[in-house]
Protein backbone atom coordinates (compact mmCIF):
# COMPACT_ATOMS: atom_id res chain seq x y z
CA UNK A 1 0.00 0.00 0.00
CA UNK A 2 1.42 3.61 -1.19
CA UNK A 3 0.00 6.63 0.62
CA UNK A 4 1.08 10.31 0.75
CA UNK A 5 1.23 12.23 4.09
CA UNK A 6 0.76 15.53 3.31
CA UNK A 7 1.05 15.66 -0.35
CA UNK A 8 4.68 13.80 0.00
CA UNK A 9 4.57 10.05 -1.00
CA UNK A 10 6.00 7.46 1.78
CA UNK A 11 5.07 4.05 2.50
CA UNK A 12 1.67 3.20 4.24
CA UNK A 13 3.48 0.45 6.46
CA UNK A 14 5.54 3.39 8.30
CA UNK A 15 5.51 2.72 12.25
CA UNK A 16 2.73 5.08 13.69
CA UNK A 17 4.10 8.68 15.27
CA UNK A 18 3.32 8.20 18.58
CA UNK A 19 3.02 11.80 19.17
CA UNK A 20 0.05 11.97 16.31
CA UNK A 21 -2.99 13.39 18.02
CA UNK A 22 -5.64 10.98 15.67
CA UNK A 23 -3.56 8.21 17.07
CA UNK A 24 -3.63 9.14 20.15
CA UNK A 25 -7.28 10.72 20.76
CA UNK A 26 -9.27 10.16 17.81
CA UNK A 27 -8.88 14.12 16.94
CA UNK A 28 -9.46 14.34 13.37
CA UNK A 29 -12.09 13.11 10.71
CA UNK A 30 -11.71 10.52 7.29
CA UNK A 31 -12.96 10.06 3.84
CA UNK A 32 -13.29 7.39 2.25
CA UNK A 33 -13.36 7.30 -1.83
CA UNK A 34 -13.97 5.36 -4.53
CA UNK A 35 -11.79 5.56 -7.60
CA UNK A 36 -12.08 4.64 -10.73
CA UNK A 37 -9.21 4.84 -13.27
CA UNK A 38 -7.79 7.88 -10.92
CA UNK A 39 -10.82 9.45 -10.87
CA UNK A 40 -13.61 9.84 -7.89
CA UNK A 41 -17.04 10.08 -8.93
CA UNK A 42 -18.25 11.48 -5.80
CA UNK A 43 -15.05 14.35 -5.40
CA UNK A 44 -17.28 17.44 -5.22
CA UNK A 45 -19.44 15.87 -2.25
CA UNK A 46 -16.53 14.79 -0.42
CA UNK A 47 -14.83 18.04 -0.48
CA UNK A 48 -18.15 19.54 0.48
CA UNK A 49 -18.60 17.42 3.26
CA UNK A 50 -14.71 18.33 4.54
CA UNK A 51 -14.89 21.82 4.37
CA UNK A 52 -18.07 21.14 6.55
CA UNK A 53 -16.38 18.71 8.87
CA UNK A 54 -13.22 20.39 9.73
CA UNK A 55 -14.87 23.84 11.70
CA UNK A 56 -17.03 21.35 13.26
CA UNK A 57 -13.91 19.85 14.39
CA UNK A 58 -12.39 23.04 15.29
CA UNK A 59 -9.38 22.17 12.35
CA UNK A 60 -8.01 24.73 9.39
CA UNK A 61 -8.20 23.30 6.15
CA UNK A 62 -4.86 22.25 4.70
CA UNK A 63 -3.52 24.66 2.24
CA UNK A 64 -1.54 21.26 0.83
CA UNK A 65 -4.98 19.65 0.45
CA UNK A 66 -5.14 19.58 -3.26
CA UNK A 67 -7.49 16.45 -3.12
CA UNK A 68 -8.06 16.22 -7.10
CA UNK A 69 -4.67 16.54 -7.78
CA UNK A 70 -3.49 14.06 -5.18
CA UNK A 71 -5.86 11.19 -5.99
CA UNK A 72 -4.42 11.96 -9.38
CA UNK A 73 -0.60 11.29 -7.97
CA UNK A 74 -1.61 8.37 -6.25
CA UNK A 75 -3.82 6.65 -8.28
CA UNK A 76 -0.25 6.86 -10.98
CA UNK A 77 -2.07 5.53 -13.98
CA UNK A 78 -3.67 2.69 -12.12
CA UNK A 79 -6.48 1.46 -13.88
CA UNK A 80 -10.10 -0.23 -12.55
CA UNK A 81 -11.35 0.59 -9.10
CA UNK A 82 -9.48 1.47 -5.92
CA UNK A 83 -10.16 2.57 -2.70
CA UNK A 84 -8.90 5.44 -0.91
CA UNK A 85 -8.61 6.87 2.49
CA UNK A 86 -7.82 10.53 3.27
CA UNK A 87 -7.34 10.93 7.34
CA UNK A 88 -7.32 14.53 8.23
CA UNK A 89 -6.26 15.07 12.03
CA UNK A 90 -5.00 17.63 14.68
CA UNK A 91 -1.06 18.80 14.12
CA UNK A 92 0.95 19.54 17.15
CA UNK A 93 1.51 17.50 20.67
CA UNK A 94 -0.49 18.33 23.83
CA UNK A 95 -2.80 16.17 25.88
CA UNK A 96 -6.64 16.71 25.55
CA UNK A 97 -6.58 21.00 24.98
CA UNK A 98 -4.86 21.65 21.35
CA UNK A 99 -1.63 23.64 20.75
CA UNK A 100 -3.06 24.71 17.25
CA UNK A 101 -6.18 24.34 14.64
CA UNK A 102 -3.80 23.52 11.76
CA UNK A 103 -3.94 19.80 10.35
CA UNK A 104 -1.66 17.29 9.26
CA UNK A 105 -3.46 14.74 5.95
CA UNK A 106 -2.35 11.20 4.57
CA UNK A 107 -4.22 9.92 1.76
CA UNK A 108 -3.83 6.16 1.13
CA UNK A 109 -4.63 3.68 -1.84
CA UNK A 110 -5.46 -0.06 -2.32
CA UNK A 111 -7.37 -1.93 -4.81
CA UNK A 112 -11.18 -2.79 -4.51
CA UNK A 113 -14.03 -4.26 -6.31
CA UNK A 114 -16.48 -2.58 -8.57
CA UNK A 115 -19.67 -0.84 -6.45
CA UNK A 116 -22.58 -3.19 -6.38
CA UNK A 117 -26.13 -4.13 -5.24
CA UNK A 118 -25.38 -6.52 -1.80
CA UNK A 119 -28.06 -8.19 -0.39
CA UNK A 120 -28.53 -8.29 3.31
CA UNK A 121 -30.32 -10.66 4.16
CA UNK A 122 -30.93 -10.60 7.75
CA UNK A 123 -30.10 -7.80 9.97
CA UNK A 124 -31.08 -6.33 13.72
CA UNK A 125 -31.34 -3.89 15.68
CA UNK A 126 -27.94 -2.80 17.87
CA UNK A 127 -28.68 -3.49 21.73
CA UNK A 128 -24.97 -2.68 22.53
CA UNK A 129 -25.06 0.67 21.04
CA UNK A 130 -26.55 4.06 21.44
CA UNK A 131 -26.09 7.06 19.04
CA UNK A 132 -25.99 10.70 20.69
CA UNK A 133 -25.98 13.08 18.41
CA UNK A 134 -23.96 16.16 19.13
CA UNK A 135 -22.91 19.44 16.46
CA UNK A 136 -20.04 17.02 15.22
CA UNK A 137 -22.06 13.74 14.72
CA UNK A 138 -22.57 14.30 11.07
CA UNK A 139 -18.66 14.01 10.82
CA UNK A 140 -16.76 10.70 9.78
CA UNK A 141 -14.30 11.17 13.00
CA UNK A 142 -11.37 9.13 13.67
CA UNK A 143 -12.53 8.18 16.72
CA UNK A 144 -15.29 5.57 15.53
CA UNK A 145 -15.35 3.71 18.48
CA UNK A 146 -19.19 3.28 18.69
CA UNK A 147 -19.15 2.01 14.91
CA UNK A 148 -16.35 -0.64 15.84
CA UNK A 149 -18.41 -1.50 18.70
CA UNK A 150 -21.65 -2.30 16.37
CA UNK A 151 -19.67 -4.12 14.22
CA UNK A 152 -18.29 -6.21 17.02
CA UNK A 153 -21.92 -6.82 17.85
CA UNK A 154 -22.71 -7.78 14.35
CA UNK A 155 -20.49 -10.31 14.56
CA UNK A 156 -21.26 -12.21 17.18
CA UNK A 157 -24.66 -11.73 16.24
CA UNK A 158 -24.08 -13.21 12.83
CA UNK A 159 -26.04 -10.81 11.29
CA UNK A 160 -24.87 -9.25 8.38
CA UNK A 161 -26.05 -5.54 9.05
CA UNK A 162 -27.06 -3.20 12.38
CA UNK A 163 -29.41 -0.67 12.45
CA UNK A 164 -28.23 1.74 15.11
CA UNK A 165 -30.63 4.13 17.61
CA UNK A 166 -30.06 7.27 18.85
CA UNK A 167 -30.34 8.04 22.52
CA UNK A 168 -33.90 9.00 22.07
CA UNK A 169 -34.74 5.29 20.44
CA UNK A 170 -34.78 6.74 17.27
CA UNK A 171 -33.69 5.19 13.63
CA UNK A 172 -29.81 6.52 13.16
CA UNK A 173 -28.04 4.33 10.57
CA UNK A 174 -26.54 1.03 9.94
CA UNK A 175 -22.94 0.59 11.30
CA UNK A 176 -21.08 1.45 7.71
CA UNK A 177 -23.83 3.06 5.78
CA UNK A 178 -27.01 5.26 5.86
CA UNK A 179 -30.37 4.00 5.78
CA UNK A 180 -33.22 4.68 3.18
CA UNK A 181 -36.77 2.90 3.18
CA UNK A 182 -39.76 3.51 0.96
CA UNK A 183 -43.66 3.62 2.32
CA UNK A 184 -46.29 4.05 -0.50
CA UNK A 185 -43.83 5.43 -3.40
CA UNK A 186 -42.38 7.60 -1.28
CA UNK A 187 -38.80 7.52 -0.07
CA UNK A 188 -37.64 8.41 3.56
CA UNK A 189 -34.13 8.55 5.36
CA UNK A 190 -33.20 9.39 9.17
CA UNK A 191 -32.48 12.90 9.24
CA UNK A 192 -28.99 14.78 10.72
CA UNK A 193 -30.56 15.43 13.62
CA UNK A 194 -30.91 11.31 14.54
CA UNK A 195 -26.82 11.34 14.76
CA UNK A 196 -26.07 10.14 12.14
CA UNK A 197 -22.82 10.60 9.47
CA UNK A 198 -23.60 12.93 6.65
CA UNK A 199 -22.78 10.44 3.75
CA UNK A 200 -22.08 10.63 0.60
CA UNK A 201 -23.85 8.47 -1.32
CA UNK A 202 -27.00 9.80 0.75
CA UNK A 203 -26.23 13.07 -0.45
CA UNK A 204 -25.64 12.24 -4.03
CA UNK A 205 -29.09 10.44 -4.00
CA UNK A 206 -31.14 13.09 -2.31
CA UNK A 207 -29.81 15.26 -5.09
CA UNK A 208 -30.65 13.25 -7.77
CA UNK A 209 -34.18 12.66 -6.17
CA UNK A 210 -35.01 16.03 -6.18
CA UNK A 211 -33.48 16.33 -9.94
CA UNK A 212 -36.09 13.76 -10.56
CA UNK A 213 -39.16 15.90 -8.61
CA UNK A 214 -39.24 12.44 -5.86
CA UNK A 215 -37.42 14.51 -3.04
CA UNK A 216 -36.54 12.25 -0.15
CA UNK A 217 -38.11 13.08 3.01
CA UNK A 218 -35.29 13.51 6.19
CA UNK A 219 -37.26 12.24 9.39
CA UNK A 220 -37.27 11.06 13.07
CA UNK A 221 -38.39 7.71 12.97
CA UNK A 222 -38.61 5.02 15.45
CA UNK A 223 -38.03 1.10 14.90
CA UNK A 224 -41.79 0.03 14.35
CA UNK A 225 -41.82 2.46 11.46
CA UNK A 226 -39.96 -0.31 9.59
CA UNK A 227 -42.61 -2.79 10.37
CA UNK A 228 -45.16 -0.19 7.69
CA UNK A 229 -42.78 0.31 4.73
CA UNK A 230 -42.17 -1.70 1.49
CA UNK A 231 -37.99 -1.41 1.00
CA UNK A 232 -35.32 -1.00 2.83
CA UNK A 233 -31.76 -0.09 1.82
CA UNK A 234 -28.35 0.64 3.51
CA UNK A 235 -26.29 2.93 1.06
CA UNK A 236 -22.37 3.86 1.30
CA UNK A 237 -19.73 4.77 -1.55
CA UNK A 238 -19.25 0.63 -1.75
CA UNK A 239 -22.57 1.14 -3.37
CA UNK A 240 -26.27 -0.48 -2.65
CA UNK A 241 -26.97 -3.08 0.12
CA UNK A 242 -31.18 -3.86 -0.26
CA UNK A 243 -32.63 -5.51 3.01
CA UNK A 244 -34.53 -8.67 2.78
CA UNK A 245 -35.37 -9.27 6.35
CA UNK A 246 -35.14 -7.36 9.58
CA UNK A 247 -36.69 -9.39 12.83
CA UNK A 248 -40.14 -11.17 11.32
CA UNK A 249 -40.36 -8.16 8.36
CA UNK A 250 -39.62 -8.79 4.55
CA UNK A 251 -38.91 -6.64 1.92
CA UNK A 252 -38.52 -6.04 -1.67
CA UNK A 253 -34.95 -5.73 -2.91
CA UNK A 254 -35.55 -4.54 -6.59
CA UNK A 255 -33.51 -1.04 -6.57
CA UNK A 256 -33.40 -0.53 -10.29
CA UNK A 257 -34.75 2.99 -8.93
CA UNK A 258 -32.18 3.67 -7.20
CA UNK A 259 -29.73 1.88 -8.97
CA UNK A 260 -29.99 4.23 -12.13
CA UNK A 261 -29.52 7.07 -9.84
CA UNK A 262 -26.07 6.39 -9.10
CA UNK A 263 -22.32 8.15 -10.61
CA UNK A 264 -22.08 6.50 -14.40
CA UNK A 265 -18.55 5.31 -13.08
CA UNK A 266 -20.58 2.99 -10.71
CA UNK A 267 -22.93 1.30 -13.34
CA UNK A 268 -19.95 0.78 -16.16
CA UNK A 269 -19.61 -3.07 -16.78
CA UNK A 270 -15.50 -2.69 -15.90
Amino acid sequence: MNALLNGKSISADVAADLQNRGFRFGDGCFETMIIYNGVCPLLQLHESRIKRSLPALGLQLSPNLQLETQIRQLADGTTGWQRMRLWIWRSGEGLYTPETNEVNTMLAASATVAPQIQVRKQICFSEDVTLLPSRWSFVKTISALPYVMASHEKNYKNREELILLNHRGEIAEATAANLFWKKRNRWYTPALDSGCVAGVMRSWLMRKMIEKGEPVFEVLARPDELEKVDKLVCTNVGGLQPVQQAGSKQYSTDLEELWSLLPDMYRSDA
